[in-house]
């Protein structure tokens, strides 16, 4: 029995000891199962994708030796300017953009007008034209008209003297020599007032010359005067409208009771002529080619009246603008400051990759490209750029801008059967010297650029 016992005991030890043993090789098994397993998970499609779109794309690009010359061209001219220069093609995947300080803010001055003319374009259509119309609120006698006359101004910052002479000598063609009422001018297109006039951020130093006259309801001869051989703007654009209205009827021999002004005309006038501008696209070569800061404010305030309506401002021209910018260029209104269309007002303030971002949109919408490109100043050629790259003639086409302290120059580089380059370059905070950095690194730029194409 004693035996027996303890062969029992032994054998229940001995199961217990194999027991014991096979948890452990088990146990072993399973870790290093975790340890030299490979580890298996689905992809997560969202989360890929997203990474996906963060992930740059692979650029084929040459060694930076582009990028090199454009920095010793800014090193030579002045290694401590304030700068910013962003250059891409759309079309050539081997081309290496360049950038410095892209998406700095700078004084864009004239470059402003860019994002008035595409806006303006894109939003009126480029056959758009403005209408001065003169209505009647009576009907004619003979020669009589047995009511009042009403000249109605758009905001044409095309409208001249000579304009206003036809209007009227269509006038005495019908057979009216004498108006039995009065002679209304409608001032209603844009409000006014001095920040109207001018907009916000405009140099007081400014106002008074040609360049900058006051953007009123009723332009004529672009609200400009000589006085004593020299050219100024108009001090008072209701006097001066006065003045000519008045100057232009005794020239007619057409008689009236009184001249004076009003806001709107009665709803049963009938329409007796009317004045068409040039068509828009006309209007804005214009615009661009000489960089004519009144039409590009004249326009600024049409967009706001068509986008919002009632009257002009300069407000609704700037929010107009904005509302384009983020609708269709992508640019957003917290990333820019447009004051004005002009680019005279010293708040506003863009990035050289915002600018081309608007002009490659441009470049991507065929039609619109087609006017626009032929509205810029061409180099050698005409407008602003007409002296300046001369031994590239018409290859560089943009539009330049100059305030004091500030110069700028963005649009497109197309040489024959190459791919367009389109770049902006802004350059502020400098002082005025006979070193023009328009030549020293503007024209230096465009010149590498087109020896490479």
């Amino acid at each position: 029995m004693k035996i027996f016992f303890i062969v029992r005991i032994f054998l229940c030890v001995a199961q217990l000891f194999l027991f014991s043993y096979m948890v452990g090789m088990q146990d072993q098994q399973v870790a290093i199962a975790h340890t030299t397993a490979p580890r298996i998970s689905v992809p997560d499609e969202s989360v890929s994708g997203v990474l996906a779109q963060r992930m740059p794309a692979k650029r084929v690009s040459a060694p930076d030796v582009f990028g090199s010359k454009i920095k010793e061209i800014i090193q030579k001219a002045n290694p401590d300017l304030n700068i910013g220069v962003c250059i891409t093609s759309p079309e050539n995947v081997l081309f290496t953009p360049y950038a410095k300080r892209a998406t700095h803010l700078f004084m864009p001055a004239s470059v402003t007008k860019l994002f008035t003319a595409a806006a303006a374009l894109y939003l009126l259509g480029a056959d758009y034209t403005l209408k001065t119309i003169m209505v009647t609120d009576g009907i004619q006698a003979k020669d009589v008209l047995l009511g009042n006359l009403y000249i109605c101004g758009a905001g044409d910052p095309s409208f001249t003297q000579k304009d206003l002479e036809n209007m009227f000598l269509e006038v005495k063609k019908m057979g009216v020599n004498k108006i039995a009422g009065n002679v209304y001018i409608d001032f209603s297109a844009f409000s006014e007032g001095l920040t109207e006039y001018f907009c916000c951020g405009a140099c007081i130093d400014d106002v008074g010359k040609a360049w900058c006259p006051p953007v009123s309801p009723f332009i004529i001869d672009s609200n400009v005067i000589i006085v004593n051989d020299k050219k100024g703007s108009v001090q008072d654009p209701h006097a001066h409208v006065y003045k000519i209205i008045t100057e232009v009827l005794a020239k007619q021999a057409i008689s009236y009771l009184t001249l004076s002004e009003v806001s709107g005309v009665p709803l049963n006038a009938r329409v007796m002529c009317l004045h068409e501008s040039k068509s828009l696209r006309e209007l804005v070569a214009h615009m661009l080619k000489v960089s004519d800061n009144l039409y590009a404010n004249a326009l600024f305030k049409i967009l706001g009246a068509k986008s919002f309506g009632g009257q002009g401002t300069c407000e609704k021209g700037k929010q107009a603008l904005k509302n384009f910018l983020q609708t269709y260029v992508g640019i957003m209104p917290n990333e820019i400051v447009l004051e004005d269309g002009a680019g005279l007002s010293r708040y506003n303030l863009v990035t050289p990759a915002q600018t081309v971002k608007l002009l490659t949109w441009i470049y991507e919408q065929p039609d619109l490209f087609d006017v626009f490109e032929k509205c810029l100043p061409a180099c050698g050629v005409d407008g602003t750029l007409e002296r300046r790259m001369i031994d590239h003639r018409g290859l560089v086409k943009a539009k330049t801008g100059s305030l004091y302290g500030c110069s700028a120059l963005s649009g497109y580089i197309r040489a024959p059967g190459q791919p367009v380059i389109i770049f902006s370059i802004f350059i502020n905070n400098y002082i005025y010297s006979k070193k023009s950095y328009k030549t020293a690194i503007e024209d230096e730029i465009c010149a590498y650029i087109i020896s490479l194409q």
